[in-house]
């Protein structure tokens, strides 16, 4: 699972999470959404996800004697395949689990050492629901929620609009709780 531990590093899901939707972004742009990582380990984390092509050149440019590049997440191989899901072990899932809810923990925790954080005023919450759904219902749902989110997913930054972290983890539960109807 060499891919897996290449995007399963904490800088590089936050490179990945800027590419997301089809973006096309240079390092210095990356840079500037990502404040807390140097410009030398952006680099080398960059590096890496194109050694693996996880993300690609898409496009480049001449600036100044410089050729700029425009990377863009390669889907075909920044995703996990049915194939290599179905090869992890259990101790794999688990570990790629702990990674995401990692990456998380340390977001909040730079957040909530902020001086100016204010739960309320930005909106700061976690919820859990549970819901019955049959698989056509699911199915549905994870439609509707995947057309809100791509409403605002390609929003740009600016001095108006505060980078926004939304996480779904989606799992059934134990079956035992089921009713007869």
């Amino acid at each position: 699972m060499d891919k897996l531990k290449v995007m399963m590093h904490p800088e590089r899901i936050k490179i990945l999470q800027e590419l997301i939707g089809g973006k096309k972004l240079t390092p210095l742009e990356i840079s500037k959404r990502l404040k807390g990582i140097s410009q030398a380990t952006l680099y080398r984390h960059i590096k890496k996800l194109e050694e693996n092509s996880i993300i690609t050149v898409a496009e480049e440019k001449q600036v100044r004697g410089t050729v700029e590049k425009y990377y863009v997440v390669n889907e075909k191989n920044a995703n996990l395949t049915e194939a290599e899901l179905r090869v992890m072990s259990k101790e794999d899932h688990m570990q790629v689990f702990m990674m995401f809810l990692i990456s998380h923990m340390k977001d909040y925790e730079q957040y909530i050492q902020d001086d100016d954080a204010d739960l309320l005023k930005d909106g700061v919450s976690f919820r859990q629901a549970v819901m019955y759904m049959t698989g056509e219902e699911f199915i549905e749902f994870a439609h509707d929620l995947k057309e809100v989110f791509m409403k605002h997913l390609f929003n740009e930054p600016s001095k108006n609009r505060k980078k926004r972290t939304f996480t779904t983890i989606t799992f059934p539960l134990d079956q035992g709780d089921e009713r007869e109807e």
